[in-house]
């Protein structure tokens, strides 16, 4: 339903998403940092004074829930039913000790992530819990939660109180019950809202770069969807504790959200067949290696071998055979997915583990690297996994006899299992080059003063290169290829990530490309800047970088409430802008009905001024109007690139609109986008010849772009022969 189209994508941009549920073609490893009754091992302290041997080896790390778990800090309870989401105060340590081991962590490219409890929660008795409000000391901002003591509306009406004295009022659970503490009404608008702020809280205040979701069970996976499409953490992975492959990859459907999967989960079926195969000898059990051997779903598996419950002594899904444990963790180290070790398996078992480490991070082998050989021999199993840089082979059970082979050296060997890498392959000196966890992970303000600073908009698994030289040929800080750009630091600029590198010198030269070069491979030189500079690119063709400036500040994006009050039959939006101008709100369903007018919509109602001194406007829907499904903001005219992309509504709340609405931005023009569509197409072929031949004037308004394509003279055959080539490639 969108009415206006802006002339590059990077003008209509809609909100980036962080996480997609998991990183593609992800090569870290993972670490479950506690076990249970951890107290003193996962102290926040003792995490930190580790991490220059964890932090050099691991790019995530698994803490507990940092949640306050009752009415005191020292409460022993590993966090699985806790009655505090803003107070991080526990047994593991207080919230500054809590914050410096995960800057600390950030410092070696480690990522923390938190066990996340949503299913549930504890309150100060069967009911109520308790109201938090706490100011940010990174952002200064205020965040806010609270509950429905009152009618209890935010409990699950099927929860185990209503049978014990204490009614609730919340729709029916939407998964599996729990019976350790409230669970909570997922489908109710104000919890919805808290697990927002909760989950802004811990990756934006606290610095965590994701999840794992504890008891996933016990509520649609839709509402995971939703909760991660909001907040964007890095990596999230579900605890679904279900051995069936295709119950998995069913919650993994369930999470899409804008049309990606939200979450990893957790390839407890293989776990099954591990337990199996490596417990028994029964190697033939590999024949069915779960979500990880599926080239469909293997991009969101999180392997492992044990974690805090299973690996509990007398837990029938431990894995028991001690003597095989480090060969069952090689053999998740060479599997595709991504694999999660045990902390009590790594003290076990620390050199096995950490050379097996190495060798696949030098081989290249990621979540998603392709199963060259899976089959049984000599009595035991042989498995072949193509990487980046080379290959992994693995022997096990009786295959160890089979000799080293061809190709190959050997990286580490012990009790029924033998882990080799391509021959020439330095495993031994192995570092990790970021683990898809930038050195910082926190929005940051956009670098300011004389420096020159190059912003280059890429994912996290990007391969792009920066590469950067002087006035007098000499290259600075980094020899070719330059630096991965995803080991850089990055800033959020109009709703979008942009990594970053600043420099000193004036003028710089910059060429972006893949970390090898040569045609294809690289851009051409980019040269003498000497002003700081934004650059997008498509795919990989690195023949089509752009330098974005001037279209990057006055983008026009938003940002999706932090709180939502809606009120019986009313609608509220409000939003922040330095427009000299007044917005305009257009609405519609998805019937077509507009419920503003006609576009461009209402003009909204200033109604005071914001703490940042920008205006504070807003639209009321009246009783009658339906909460509109769909929203856009606009300037009120009909001028390509102002108003913002189509946005989904489900509620009240406050949107941040960024850029000067009033101002028509410059923007930058596609070569031979004579309509200014974004595309270059017959239309555009078909408007051009109708210039030459004098039916349609240059000037016209519905000529959005640039017709004069070789940009000499006027407006003749060689323009049309120039844009012939651009549509047919040439």
């Amino acid at each position: 339903m969108k009415r206006l189209f802006s002339y590059i994508a990077i003008v209509a941009l809609p909100i980036v998403m962080m996480a997609q549920g998991w990183p593609a073609n992800y090569g870290g490893v993972m670490l479950q940092g506690f076990y249970w009754d951890s107290y003193d091992y996962t102290k926040w302290a003792n995490l930190e004074s580790r991490a220059d041997e964890l932090g050099d080896l691991f790019d995530l790390i698994w803490v507990p829930n940092s949640g306050r778990v009752g009415g005191n800090s020292s409460a022993q309870e590993m966090g699985y039913c806790p009655m505090y989401w803003l107070n991080h105060n526990t047994v593991f340590g207080n919230e500054t000790a809590l914050r410096s081991m995960i800057e600390t962590y950030r410092a070696h490219g480690t990522g923390i992530m938190m066990d996340l409890v949503l299913n549930h929660k504890n309150g100060t008795d069967w009911v109520r819990f308790p109201t938090e409000k706490v100011t940010g000391k990174v952002s200064g901002r205020r965040f806010e939660i609270e509950w429905d003591n009152v009618n209890f509306s935010q409990i699950c009406r099927d929860d185990e109180c209503n049978a014990n004295g204490h009614p609730t009022t919340g729709a029916a659970d939407t998964g599996e019950g729990f019976d350790g503490a409230r669970d909570l009404d997922h489908t109710n608008i104000t919890t919805q809202q808290n697990i927002r702020t909760y989950m802004d809280y811990l990756q934006n205040e606290l610095g965590y770069v994701g999840y794992r979701l504890d008891e996933t069970k016990g509520y649609s996976p839709s509402f995971t969807g939703k909760y991660n499409n909001w907040n964007h953490p890095l990596f999230s992975v579900g605890e679904y504790w279900d051995g069936n492959s295709d119950v998995l990859r069913g919650w993994l459907d369930g999470t899409l959200w804008a049309g990606q999967k939200q979450s990893a989960v957790f390839d407890f079926c293989l776990k099954y067949r591990i337990n199996d195969a490596f417990i028994n000898n029964n190697w033939d059990a590999l024949n069915d290696k779960g979500l990880a051997a599926d080239v469909s779903y293997n991009r969101w598996a999180v392997t492992f071998i044990d974690n805090h419950d299973t690996g509990r002594e007398g837990n029938h899904s431990r894995m028991s055979n001690d003597n095989n444990v480090a060969a069952a963790n090689a053999f998740i180290l060479a599997m595709p997915g991504t694999p999660c070790i045990f902390s009590q398996h790594y003290e076990n078992n620390k050199t096995a583990i950490t050379n097996c480490i190495k060798g696949r991070r030098a081989a290249g082998i990621t979540n998603q690297s392709p199963i060259l050989v899976q089959e049984p021999s000599n009595g035991g199993y042989i498995i072949e996994v193509q990487g980046t840089a080379g290959k992994v082979y693995l022997q096990l059970g009786g295959a160890t006899g089979n000799g080293t082979p061809s190709g190959y050296q050997l990286v580490q060997a012990g009790t029924n299992y033998r882990f080799f890498i391509t021959s020439g392959l330095n495993w031994k000196n192995s570092k990790k080059i970021g683990g898809g966890v930038p050195p910082s992970v926190l929005p940051t303000e956009v670098p300011t003063g004389n420096k020159i600073t190059i912003f280059v908009k890429a994912d996290d698994q990007s391969s792009t290169h920066l590469y950067a030289w002087d006035k007098n040929d000499n290259y600075i800080d980094a020899q070719w290829p330059g630096v991965p750009v995803r080991t850089l630091p990055f800033t959020i600029v109009a709703g979008a990530k942009w990594y970053y590198k600043s420099f000193d010198q004036n003028p710089v030269n910059v060429i972006f490309n893949n970390g090898t070069g040569g045609e294809g491979n690289q851009t051409a030189d980019i040269k003498n800047l000497t002003s700081s500079a934004f650059f997008t690119y498509s795919g990989t063709d690195y023949t089509k970088y752009e330098n974005v400036t001037s279209a990057v500040t006055p983008y026009i994006g938003y940002e999706v409430p932090d709180v939502a009050t809606p009120i019986a039959g009313h609608y509220y939006c409000y939003l922040e802008t330095n427009a000299y101008t007044t917005p305009y709100i257009y609405t519609w369903d998805n019937t077509g009905k507009q419920h503003t007018g006609a576009w461009p919509g209402t003009a909204m109602t200033q109604v005071g001024t914001a703490p940042t001194g920008n205006k504070l406007w807003r639209w009321e829907a009246t009783s009658e109007t339906q909460t509109p499904d769909y929203v856009v903001f606009n300037n009120g005219s009909t001028t390509a690139g102002k108003q913002t992309d189509d946005m989904d509504f489900v509620s009240g709340g406050y949107y941040t609109l960024y850029g000067l609405l009033g101002t028509v931005p410059e923007v930058v023009e596609v070569a031979g986008d004579v309509d200014g569509s974004g595309e270059v197409d017959g239309n555009d072929l078909n408007m051009l010849i109708n210039i030459i031949l004098g039916s349609l004037s240059a000037t016209d308004a519905t000529v959005k772009g640039n017709p004069n394509i070789d940009g000499e003279g006027g407006i003749d055959g060689n323009d049309l022969n120039n844009l012939i080539n651009i549509i047919l490639g040439k």
